[in-house]
């Protein structure tokens, strides 16, 4: 229900900028992209919230209830700006408000939401038919805001289709509330956010000092040992954090304790370098979700200039047309497992068939695809339009979504996984973290480069490669554009994950292996 409603708003956002508040096609796609990169953004928010001081439960219902309120206000502001012959700046900046308290309450909510469901289970199959389950309902919810909300939209009008989505959301919330009394909490050890940033300090603070005479670098934990977390063996990679070990008479504080910002141990410095060691694997998916994030903007726009005829009267919103899209990642699971696994797994070895790598590049191929197949269409669109000829059928970019559709279930899930399976155990917050940051920069990538495109191609008064009407642009040339970042792309992720394979972090090796992680459990349970 609560993806219902998010998404009910977030799949119609791109035309009430363009349509109600007059916004260029440009801008509007780069508003909704921002507004979508917030939310993400948000997420690491209420990550830090739930682990430093409020707990998961009580995190989770504070952001829902914010979520809900801005719901509330959009609602608000959207009778103002239709009750209005013209929109004012007063009307605008009340809009923005109740849209991005919306947006940073659902982004908190959604990175404690999953765990606080996991911690209700005690065995790890009872956890991962949760996750399961829980990735299906919120496609299926995205479903149905793909299709009712959508349509209440059409045929009622913005202010009764967005009633409805809050609505959807405000019993979402009092479903959630209802079960506090009987909800599982876990006290959490520590900030894992804090260890990393201690020892970037800590490092930072001694980077003239050089390493004792004895010895190169620390080797051993000593009196330093972590409580709780395993040690770990020193390796040469990203020798200058190594420093933050190196003991010095300051290190210590006045009742003799060790002072975490000036001195670390060796597996927290071992952890920090594991984390290091994704992030080019991470750089590399903000484009992904460049590409992938034109699915609910300029495709959208896209298809409102496309015959959308079913029968008669009954027509295919260009918003639903992402139907197809979230239709791949319900139902394509079932088969991937029961036909592409004991394929991939005969030939591999491995357990899963591919390893989340694998996965993950053969997703950023059909992503590059997918943007060839729009740039393909909006250019057979834009000829019929020069040549006087109807508009093509919108479900022309049916391809678009499902190649879209599968590179989400590939490399989104195969992100989750890889982040997942090879961060630290005492940073797999962080881990999971990752992704949804990825799904935030990406967003705002979009943006910048749409911006970018829009400077550089209206030199001179032209009308631009996306113009407010973008049957004056050439909308295809950005499609086709996409498609070659996204195979330099593609070169620098294959580069960096053979990078990775070769120095893989021992200290993830030692603590747990790939296929024995919670995500592999759900991916690859038969």
């Amino acid at each position: 229900m609560w993806y219902t409603g998010y998404f009910g708003i977030f799949f119609n956002l791109v035309l009430f900028f363009r349509d109600v508040l007059g916004e260029g096609s440009g801008a509007a796609a780069n508003d909704t992209n921002m507004w979508l990169g917030s939310m993400f953004l948000a997420s690491l928010l209420g990550a830090f919230i739930a682990e430093s001081f409020l707990g998961r439960l009580w995190t989770c219902t504070l952001s829902q209830v914010v979520a809900v309120a801005g719901m509330a206000l959009m609602m608000i502001a959207t009778r103002l700006v239709l009750s209005e012959q013209g929109v004012t700046g007063t009307m605008r900046v009340f809009f923005y408000i109740s849209i991005y308290l919306l947006s940073i309450g659902c982004g908190a909510s959604q990175s404690t939401l999953q765990a606080l469901g996991a911690d209700q289970f005690d065995e790890d199959g009872d956890k991962a038919t949760f996750f399961t389950r829980y990735l299906i309902l919120n496609n299926t919810g995205m479903i149905l805001a793909d299709t009712l909300v959508v349509y209440v939209v059409s045929s009622r009008g913005w202010l009764v289709g967005f009633g409805l989505a809050t609505i959807i959301g405000a019993a979402g919330l009092i479903m959630f509330v209802s079960g506090i009394p009987l909800y599982r909490q876990y006290r959490h050890r520590g900030n894992p956010y804090k260890r990393a940033l201690q020892v970037l300090v800590a490092a930072a603070r001694k980077w003239r000092l050089e390493f004792p005479d004895n010895s190169d670098a620390p080797s051993k934990e000593g009196h330093m040992d972590v409580e709780g977390r395993p040690s770990a063996k020193h390796t040469d990679s990203f020798r200058w954090l190594d420093k933050a070990a190196v003991e010095t008479p300051f290190d210590n504080m006045n009742n003799g304790a060790r002072n975490a910002w000036r001195l670390s141990t060796v597996t927290e410095i071992e952890e920090m370098k594991s984390v290091l060691k994704l992030i080019p694997v991470w750089a590399s998916s903000i484009f992904f979700n460049t590409v992938y994030s034109q699915a609910g903007t300029l495709l959208v726009e896209e298809g409102a200039l496309m015959n959308n005829s079913i029968v008669g009267d009954i027509v295919m919103e260009p918003a639903t047309m992402n139907l197809f899209n979230l239709l791949v990642i319900v139902f394509v699971a079932p088969l991937y497992n029961a036909t592409v696994v004991p394929l991939a797994r005969s030939i591999t070895g491995l357990p899963c068939g591919l390893s989340p790598l694998h996965r993950t590049g053969v997703g950023y191929i059909l992503c590059i695809i997918a943007a060839s197949l729009a740039g393909v269409l909006e250019a057979y669109r834009l000829h019929r339009f020069k040549q006087g000829l109807p508009a093509p059928s919108i479900f022309w970019q049916v391809p678009e979504y499902l190649m879209l559709g599968f590179a989400q279930f590939l490399a989104g899930i195969g992100q989750l996984e890889f982040f997942y399976s090879y961060a630290p155990l005492s940073l797999r917050s962080l881990g999971s973290a990752f992704c949804l940051t990825c799904i935030a920069l990406g967003s705002y990538v979009s943006s910048l480069l749409v911006w970018i495109v829009t400077l550089v191609t209206t030199q001179g008064g032209a009308a631009g490669w996306i113009s407010k009407d973008l049957n004056d642009g050439q909308l295809d040339y950005f499609f086709w554009l996409l498609g070659g970042l996204a195979f330099l792309n593609l070169l620098w992720f294959t580069w960096c994950s053979r990078a990775f394979m070769r120095l893989q972090a021992p200290l993830v090796v030692q603590q747990e292996k790939m296929s024995n992680s919670l995500v592999h459990n759900v991916q690859c349970s038969q």
